[in-house]
């Protein structure tokens, strides 16, 4: 069978079952599974539960169920509230004020936790009713924390880097210093939109009461510690004095000790965050595991090798290319949440991009020594 005949029918297969409910990890290994007897036979199938084993046996995986617990215990002892309450007590008389809050504590949090679904969740909780109380947009007050959650996937730590680097075996500790400046953009680039929004049409946003500086400072004092522990955290990864996982580990720690300390923490929050915990990352490795054995598949009918000769021959622009990736990663994310369409495309399109890469360093003129004359 031709390859992109195989391709095809893998993932038509993929997205019937998605269509039908299926959860993404058991279509994946579905797929996997099933192309696997279907196209090479059953003696191929004794390499699933290696790759199974292979997928997760990673210490650098570690970091997933430890940041996810970071981030569960913040927002189980309400220590996020403070956060978004710090933030607000500073912003909230400009135009928009709480939702720029929103934003800006979906940052701050997002720098400690990982995960985006998290930091929606976390501050989510205490900026959406505090919004609607105060006479906000129920849209704008939607679209601020839905969209200050996706900084939880940009501003490092990021799960989302975590998986990708496992994935395409790429440094993190990179990973993460490269998305700082882009999510600050986005962070900026948010806020000014409400502002500039809020201020053409002020029914969408009623200012809110100003605090006293007395309460701006003493609302600074209970986040500190976060704060801190967000910069500590990048600049230990980033100096190499500490690996993610080992950063993640101290982390759990410090919240810990913090959310004791101001009295936050009990048994049956504790017992939450533990349970949501396991939950969340059950859910990510299952992934994995199932977005491997379908890679595997993907490998045994040589189609990432096949895709990135054929773009290489067909004379296509790098910058073409990137672009087509770029117009599938969008219409994906219609339908499908961040993690799943990282696993679905990352091996088939690692080579293409890396093709296209190659092209596009190969077409740059470079800088030729010239040669003296006698």
């Amino acid at each position: 069978m031709d390859w992109y005949l195989a391709a095809l029918l893998i993932m038509g297969a993929f997205l019937v079952l998605l269509a039908i409910g299926m959860p993404i990890s058991f279509s994946f290994a579905v797929v996997g599974a099933g192309g696997l007897l279907l196209m090479k036979g059953p003696q191929y199938l004794s390499r699933l539960p290696q790759v199974a084993h292979e997928s997760v046996n990673s210490f650098v995986l570690t970091a997933i169920p430890l940041f996810i617990l970071m981030a569960e215990i913040l927002a189980f002892t309400g220590i996020s509230g403070d956060l978004f309450t710090a933030v607000e007590r500073w912003l909230g008389r400009l135009p928009g004020g709480l939702a720029v809050s929103s934003i800006l504590a979906c940052a701050g949090f997002g720098a400690v936790s990982g995960s985006s679904a998290a930091t929606a969740a976390a501050i989510g909780s205490v900026a959406m009713p505090e919004m609607l109380k105060r006479g906000y947009s129920k849209s704008l007050a939607a679209g601020a924390v839905s969209t200050g959650g996706t900084l939880g996937l940009m501003i490092p730590p990021s799960l989302s880097f975590i998986i990708y680097g496992f994935m395409a075996q790429q440094s993190i500790p990179k990973l993460f210093i490269a998305g700082i400046i882009p999510g600050v953009i986005l962070a900026i680039i948010f806020s000014i939109y409400i502002l500039v929004h809020c201020s053409i049409d002020r029914r969408l946003a009623p200012l809110s009461v100003s605090s006293t500086w007395g309460q701006r400072v003493s609302s600074v004092l209970r986040v500190w510690p976060i704060l801190l522990l967000a910069a500590i955290i990048m600049v230990g990864i980033y100096r190499g004095w500490f690996t993610p996982t080992e950063a993640a580990a101290a982390g759990v720690v410090v919240v810990l000790c913090y959310a004791a300390i101001y009295r936050k923490l009990t048994w049956q929050n504790l017992k939450g965050a533990l349970l949501r915990t396991a939950v969340t990352s059950g859910f990510i490795l299952f992934i994995i595991i199932g977005a491997m054995s379908f890679a595997t598949l993907l490998a045994q009918m040589r189609i990432p090798r096949e895709l990135s000769q054929a773009l290489t021959q067909s004379g296509a622009s790098p910058l073409m290319v990137f672009v087509g990736v770029v117009i599938l990663y969008f219409i994906l994310g219609m339908f499908m949440e961040g993690v799943s369409i990282m696993m679905t495309e990352t091996r088939p399109f690692a080579s293409a991009i890396s093709a296209a890469s190659r092209m596009l360093v190969a077409s740059t003129p470079s800088a030729k020594p010239t040669a003296s004359t006698s």
